[in-house]
């Protein structure tokens, strides 16, 4: 039979038939193991480190869903990192580690540049209409290989279930300023 950390008794024994946890840990936790699989010590030069994250060499899952859950409980639902802390099961310091690291990573991915806004497509589409009287969406969209309403759903925006769609891939922007017979590089942000 193999154990997991959580699976064995306080003094580190594997569970007996009878043995259970406490009361007053939460299910599927021992009393004295460490939250979310923290070692109970934390590891050695890393600080609120998990050893799955220290052994890899990046964050594990289970961290990025941490912090993800840490973000959640502060900036959205309006919790003090105090109480996060408490129901993560971490330290506070830990807490606002995750917090700055989600803050770190969604601020670099507003700064990626894969996507426009869509408003500049159907301004191309609108113009390139306005030039051009016997062209028609049908046309544009046989060239790309669409479906005209795939095309529409692309590149003006035209959302499915009332939901309508924003960006546009840079890749996808290029295609059509190519297939308007324009270089790529005219669209603003291509």
């Amino acid at each position: 039979m193999v154990t997991r950390e959580l699976d064995r008794v306080p003094d580190g024994r594997p569970p007996t038939q009878n043995s259970r946890p406490d009361r007053d840990e939460p299910p599927g936790r021992v009393a004295g193991a460490a939250p979310f699989g923290l070692s109970v010590g934390g590891v050695p030069g890393v600080p609120g480190a998990c050893a799955r994250c220290v052994d890899t060499g990046r964050t594990c899952p289970s961290c990025v869903q941490r912090r993800r859950f840490a973000w959640s409980l502060v900036m959205e639902q309006g919790e003090s990192a105090d109480t996060a802390a408490r129901v993560l099961g971490l330290e506070q310091n830990r807490v606002q580690e995750l917090l700055a690291a989600e803050q770190d990573r969604r601020e670099l991915r507003s700064l990626r540049c894969d996507s426009i806004p869509v408003n500049r497509t159907r301004a191309a589409i609108a113009d390139a209409l306005a030039r051009d009287p016997d062209l028609t969406i049908p046309d544009i969209a046989g060239w790309l290989e669409m479906q005209q309403a795939d095309f529409e759903r692309a590149f003006l925006g035209k959302g499915r279930n009332g939901q309508a769609k924003r960006r546009v891939t840079v890749a996808n922007a290029s295609r059509l300023m190519i297939a308007l017979g324009r270089a790529p590089n005219e669209l603003e942000g291509c």
